[in-house]
């Protein structure tokens, strides 16, 4: 189970949050997520997350926020808000850059960073 975190609409075409907003999402393999309304736009650069029913998603505002899963007592950014058709779609789960295919690059640019 993922969390994503923003300051985005609550809901499609809606306001921004005025209080920084989470929801728990399902993540999915890219195998599930290509069998969405997405088929071949997925890449494996990227992951889905949300129901298969839609109801529970990121939304606009939120790009660039943290797909995060707790490890332990910590929690570990596996995905940054990236797209998605409209908010909470059924068969439409959000879209999200995966962070573990950029490491070496995030590391190049912030070398004296602690990766605990």
């Amino acid at each position: 189970m993922g969390v994503a975190v923003g300051w985005g609409a609550t809901k499609q075409n809606g306001q921004t949050a005025s209080k920084l907003q989470e929801v728990k999402v399902p993540i999915m393999s890219n195998v599930d997520c290509k069998k969405t309304g997405y088929g071949s736009r997925i890449t494996d650069n990227m992951v889905c997350a949300g129901y298969p029913e839609g109801k529970k998603d990121s939304c606009q505002g939120d790009s660039g926020g943290p797909l995060l899963v707790q490890n332990g007592t910590a929690y570990q950014i596996v995905g940054i808000v990236s797209w998605g058709e409209g908010c909470a779609q059924a068969n439409y789960p959000g879209v999200y850059t995966r962070v573990n295919r950029y490491i070496s690059w995030i590391k190049s640019l912030t070398r004296d960073a602690c990766y605990c």
